[in-house]
C-alpha cells in the first residue's frame, strides 16, 4: 500500500447504516479501502490492524468492544 488515496478511492463499500465486519480473531488487517456511509461498519472485539482507509459519512467508523484493540493509522 502506498498511501495514495486515489488507489483506495477505486475501492468503495457503501456500509449501508450496517455493519461490514464482525473482527473476532487477532491480528486482521483492513486496508486500502474507502468505507462510506456506515453505522459502526468496522466492530472490533479483537487486536486488529486499520490502515490506509478513508471513511466518509459514517455515524461511528469504528467500534472497539470489550478486548478489541490495535493500530489504526491513515496513511502509514
Amino acid at each position: 500500500m502506498t498511501g495514495d488515496s486515489t488507489k483506495i478511492n477505486e475501492t468503495i463499500i457503501d456500509s449501508q447504516d450496517s455493519i461490514l465486519f464482525n473482527i473476532m480473531k487477532d491480528n486482521v488487517e483492513i486496508s486500502g479501502l474507502r468505507i462510506i456511509n456506515g453505522d459502526h461498519p468496522l466492530n472490533i472485539m479483537a487486536k486488529a490492524s486499520i490502515k490506509n482507509n478513508l471513511f466518509s459519512g459514517n455515524l461511528d467508523a469504528m467500534s472497539f468492544e470489550g478486548s478489541g484493540g490495535g493500530y489504526v493509522c491513515r496513511f502509514c
